[in-house]
C-alpha cells in the first residue's frame, strides 16, 4: 500500500514509476524526463500483452492479415476483403444503442 493520501490515479502513477525503476535500477531523470519517457515506456510495456491478444483475435477472425517475410517480424494490415464487415462492426461498437432502420 502506498501513501493513503494519494488518489487512485496518483497511486497508479507511483506504481508505474516503481515498476520502471525495478526494470531499470540505474535510471535517473528529471520530472519532465520521467513523465515523457519512463511513464510512456511503462504504458507500452503494460499494453503489449493486451494488444497482442486483441491482435491475435482479429487475425483469427480474418479481419486483419498477418504477413511474414523471412526472419523479420510479422506485419499486420486490414484484410481488404473484410473492409465492409469491419466498418459495420465499428459502427456497432461506436454506436451500440443506434438501431438499424
Amino acid at each position: 500500500m502506498l501513501d493513503r493520501e494519494l488518489t487512485h490515479k496518483e497511486e497508479e502513477t507511483a506504481r508505474r514509476l516503481l515498476s520502471y525503476l525495478l526494470r531499470h535500477p540505474e535510471a535517473r531523470d528529471t520530472l519532465e524526463g520521467m513523465t515523457r519517457w519512463w511513464l510512456l515506456e511503462e504504458e507500452i510495456h503494460e499494453r503489449l500483452a493486451e494488444i497482442s491478444h486483441g491482435l491475435s483475435s482479429l487475425v483469427k477472425q480474418g479481419l486483419i492479415l498477418e504477413e511474414r517475410r523471412g526472419a523479420s517480424l510479422p506485419l499486420y494490415r486490414l484484410n481488404p476483403d473484410k473492409k465492409e464487415e469491419v466498418k459495420t462492426l465499428m459502427e456497432r461498437l461506436l454506436h451500440p444503442l443506434r438501431r438499424e432502420v
